[in-house]
């Protein structure tokens, strides 16, 4: 008889347990399923935090610019016109040293002729040859809003999205020996008067 009485007696309060639960989540406005849905979104996001390639020192996070260029050789080539892989032709490419301790690296991309790959920092972008105005060397990568200009003594990256010059006087070698002649014997100036010529 104690037995089936407290048998009962668990039972009763196993209920009680669970009516009370349930209350709980009425007033809380909560249904079962969202809080599955909680649990599962917790057990996400903390799988999505144990395999974070940054914070376990692994590969570097993918960024638009970086995708852009590892698409390349997934990406048929459409070639250039004459005009543009003359361009082409005239980029100092190779390791670049510019001020401030930055180093530009513009690479030619071989599946893509008169492309080239720019890379400053961990940011990559995919350059392409541009016509101007004033006939200056340019390349940019409109998807990412970079452009950049060779001039014979330097050359500069810019970002036209942000409308700031990420990197100045970047030079290659051929560009050293510009800058070199220029300070041994300087061009003049266009301020400077025409001199006069005696007949």
């Amino acid at each position: 008889m104690n037995t089936f009485f407290g048998r009962q007696a668990a039972l009763l309060q196993r209920l009680c347990g669970a009516v009370a639960l349930a209350c709980s989540l009425i007033a809380s406005g909560a249904t079962a399923q969202e809080f599955k849905d909680t649990q599962a979104h917790k057990a996400k996001a903390h799988l999505a935090k144990k395999l974070d390639p940054a914070q376990k020192g692994g590969l570097v996070k993918t960024t638009p610019g970086n995708a852009a260029v590892s698409a390349i050789a997934s990406e048929p080539a459409v070639p250039l016109s004459p005009e543009l892989m003359e361009i082409a032709s005239q980029i100092y490419t190779g390791r670049l040293q510019c001020e401030l301790g930055q180093v530009v690296l513009l690479l030619p991309i071989q599946e893509m002729p008169g492309r080239f790959q720019l890379t400053l920092k961990k940011q990559k972008y995919l350059m392409t040859p541009s016509v101007t105005p004033t006939g200056a060397i340019k390349l940019e990568d409109p998807q990412m809003g970079a452009f950049w200009i060779q001039l014979g003594n330097k050359s500069m990256l810019f970002n036209s999205k942000l409308g700031q010059r990420m990197a100045d006087e970047c030079q290659g070698p051929g560009q050293q020996a510009v800058a070199m002649r220029e300070r041994i014997s300087p061009p003049p100036s266009l301020l400077e008067p025409i001199p006069k010529v005696d007949h």
